[in-house]
């Protein structure tokens, strides 16, 4: 959008060369501080990534003038449209829900599910600069230092769970609840995504934006639900569009594995595991259960 800054907080110890002069790229090092070597330590890359966000929304907030629109968008986001039209208001925030209908029966995540990840996406959300905005990054940013694990079973979510907290803490944010905004495999299953005659309509309103994670590297909440993505013709027609467009950037690449955070990969055989799993949860439940 014309005016706009184009800010990359980087995690990686090589930075890519030839960007174009609109794009600054800024070290999650430096606005980590004397935080980051513990950091790195504690995280692994998809952690670590997570738990930048936050400190890179207050380094924002504070470079920028009273009001100004802060926006943060994930690097598997593509951005079709311009989005002005969905903040009407001057909200402190915007937020992203998951689930802005309740769920139907099907291959995405059900509301249980919703539950444990989270109510909103830390993928897409905006702020305007103020000392109630900063104020809230503070405390959000200080929470992800240390408690950013992805552990479901202790309550962990990345920084994402702790955007529950944004609705008690923020004067009245916007929740963004437009149908077209943010579809990715938290929401699939909940709207009518199909392409028209020039472009992709989600519940009959052209798409404004979309998120592909877990559709092309490991991600321990959304590649469990991948195979959904690329089942539904419309949001894989979508992702085809999109892994043609990261080509363009081939150029930009960095070869090798992360500088810092822990490499998390998929465990082998990690559907087989859990589907053995679950089918030994229920012989154990029938044989409990069974009348001798």
């Amino acid at each position: 959008m014309p005016g706009t800054r184009f800010v990359i907080g980087w995690i990686d110890e090589d930075t890519p060369h030839g960007l174009p002069e609109h794009i600054e790229i800024i070290p999650c090092h430096i606005f980590a501080d004397h935080h980051w070597a513990q950091m790195c330590a504690r995280y692994t890359d998809i952690e670590l990534a997570a738990a930048c966000r936050p400190l890179l929304g207050l380094t924002l907030a504070e470079r920028s003038g009273e009001g100004e629109q802060v926006t943060f968008l994930s690097p598997t986001t593509s951005l079709y449209r311009s989005f002005d039209h969905l903040d009407g208001t001057r909200a402190p925030m915007f937020l992203s829900p998951n689930i802005a209908v309740p769920t139907r029966p099907g291959p995405g995540p059900d509301d249980k599910r919703i539950l444990n990840i989270g109510m909103f996406h830390s993928g897409a959300w905006g702020l305007r600069a103020s000392e109630e905005t900063r104020r809230f990054l503070t405390w959000w940013s200080g929470r992800t230092r240390d408690r950013a694990f992805l552990d479901l079973c202790h309550g962990m979510c990345l920084d994402q769970l702790w955007l529950n907290y944004a609705p008690v803490l923020l004067d009245a944010p916007l929740i963004v609840r437009h149908p077209a905004w943010h579809i990715g495999l938290h929401n699939l299953s909940a709207i009518r995504l199909e392409y028209g005659e020039d472009a992709c309509l989600a519940d009959g309103l052209p798409l404004v934006s979309a998120d592909f994670c877990g559709m092309t590297g490991f991600h321990p909440v959304w590649t469990d639900h991948a195979a959904a993505g690329l089942a539904h013709p419309a949001f894989a027609r979508l992702f085809r569009r999109y892994t043609a467009d990261l080509e363009a950037y081939e150029s930009y690449r960095i070869p090798g594995l992360p500088a810092f955070g822990r490499p998390l990969t998929a465990p082998p055989f990690r559907n087989l595991r859990r589907s053995l799993k679950s089918n030994l949860e229920r012989l154990n439940e029938f044989i409990d259960t069974f009348t001798i």
